[in-house]
């Protein structure tokens, strides 16, 4: 077997033999498969400390939107803010980094206004129709704050209660409430401070359509799931 070279121009052929160990084209291949090796084995290299590396930063800075973990977003009145939760279920998360975050879309700044205890969960921020209040749930129960986090208040106490939603014209806050092994359980609306708790249907996940209607789930048969 022989090979051929030759120039850009066509011209200057150059025959190799097959066993010419010293020909330059077994050189130039050689020199090659050497680079790549190398580069593949330096980059897999990088991949396993970015892996393994104990301070890295998915650890160690606050939680922004685009991280995993990070769930729940919610817009507010004038799109100016979302608000999320951060709980990643991981025991190397450190805990002062957990908690209900607030996303500025003018400056892309984040802070957090509620801090949580890994045991706790921290689902479902709902802003007020004014902007000025988050509500949400927490370990089980409906809370509200500013989105400052002040004013904090617990609004139910005793069973469990999810899906918080608020009224367009911020007077009611409706609310999916369940106790074990009684027939109380369903959507809920009280009022904005947390008076007057009202059992309106058995369902959960309620979202207003206006000040006097919301649609929610019901499971049916084979504990399907509709809409009402």
């Amino acid at each position: 077997m022989r090979f051929y070279t030759l120039d850009r121009r066509g011209k200057e052929e150059n025959q190799f033999k097959s066993g010419d160990q010293k020909s330059s084209v077994y050189r130039f291949s050689k020199e090659r498969l050497r680079f790549a090796a190398g580069i593949l084995i330096l980059f897999c290299i990088v991949i396993l400390l970015s892996c393994c590396e104990e301070n890295s930063d998915w650890r160690l800075d606050p939680p922004k939107v685009s991280r995993r973990d990070c769930n729940c977003p919610d817009w507010s009145p004038e799109d100016d803010y979302i608000a999320y939760c951060y709980q990643p279920f991981d025991t190397r998360i450190p805990e002062d980094t957990l908690g209900l975050y607030l996303y500025s879309l003018s400056d892309s700044t984040y802070f957090k206004i509620l801090d949580i205890k890994t045991t706790h969960f921290l689902e479902d921020p709902d802003f007020s129709p004014d902007g000025r209040w988050l509500v949400f749930m927490w370990n089980n129960q409906i809370w509200k704050s500013t989105i400052t986090g002040d004013s904090l208040q617990q609004l139910t106490f005793g069973g469990s209660n999810w899906s918080p939603d608020w009224s367009p014209d911020g007077r009611k806050i409706a609310y999916f409430h369940y106790t074990t092994g009684e027939d109380t359980s369903g959507v809920y609306i009280m009022n904005e401070d947390g008076t007057d708790k009202e059992h309106i249907v058995m369902g959960r996940a309620p979202v207003w359509i206006d000040n006097d209607s919301f649609v929610y789930s019901r499971s049916i048969i084979n504990h399907d799931m509709a809409i009402y």
